[in-house]
């Protein structure tokens, strides 16, 4: 509950709940008189979200044959969230497996797991270590507006460099 947004409209004078579930919030939330630190996420719009999927869809129908096996080539959502690992929106888990032949099989397994839970990773293995990379969601309720927007050119920027680099 702790990271629910406490939609709020400002009036020129004050902040109010911008409807009276967001009221039944703030009231669980905070307390009469209580002082709070606030910070602007403004929300983004469904256009430019929607943009980026169909941005994306694009550039996947225009990969060339020869990247048709990689793993990131399935779907324009799994090349989306190769891109969000590439660009560093992601989350990594590293695991010391004792050993290489350890770390091998863990990988499997992990990457597996990882994939059920959130439909694509990156799974690398190092020696002993085997790292895990997957993206970060780019929900609405998962990722504000400027982190959006950062998260969104930088996938787009990403997915181009490898699209010229197929040209070139």
């Amino acid at each position: 509950m702790m990271n629910d947004l406490v939609q709020c409209i400002f009036d020129g004078d004050a902040f109010h709940p911008a409807s009276d579930f967001q009221r039944r919030l703030a009231r669980k939330r905070f307390g009469e008189g209580e002082v709070v630190m606030m910070d602007v996420q403004n929300e983004r719009s469904w256009k430019t979200h929607a943009h980026q999927f169909a941005a994306i869809h694009d550039m996947w129908s225009t990969l060339p044959e020869r990247l048709a096996d990689a793993p990131y080539a399935k779907s324009a959502e799994t090349l989306r969230k190769h891109a969000l690992i590439s660009t560093g929106f992601a989350d990594c888990e590293t695991i010391d497996a004792g050993s290489k032949a350890a770390a091998e099989r863990i990988a499997t397994t992990l990457s597996r797991m990882a994939t059920l839970a959130h439909g694509y990773c990156v799974v690398s293995v190092s020696g002993p270590v085997v790292r895990c990379y997957t993206p970060h969601s780019q929900s609405i309720r998962a990722m504000g507006s400027a982190t959006f927007a950062k998260s969104k050119q930088a996938v787009l920027d990403w997915i181009e460099r490898l699209l010229a680099e197929e040209a070139a």
